[in-house]
């Protein structure tokens, strides 16, 4: 998981961020979603993926309250296979 932060400009702080899943290739370095979504619908795979993107971002979130609890609660947008839906 990659995360993409959310900064309030006016404050410069961090309020959140956007969950972004990337495969990380041994040989190939990290490949975009544009390069394996579309084969992990085709495989059944992307329920599975997405149950587990949304399951890390929802512990990162907790780790990330827990270890800066100065923060206002932070808010997380994840992406979702219509599958998912």
């Amino acid at each position: 998981m990659h995360y993409q932060p959310y900064i309030r400009l006016d404050e410069g702080r961090v309020v959140g961020g956007e969950a972004l899943v990337r495969w990380e290739h041994p040989d190939r370095g990290l490949i975009p979603p544009l390069d394996f979504i579309p084969l992990a619908e085709e495989m059944g795979l992307i329920v599975p993926i997405g149950r587990w993107v949304l399951r890390q971002t929802c512990a990162s979130a907790v780790a990330w309250t827990r270890g800066f609890p100065e923060l206002p609660p932070l808010t997380f947008s994840v992406n979702v296979s219509a599958r998912q839906v």
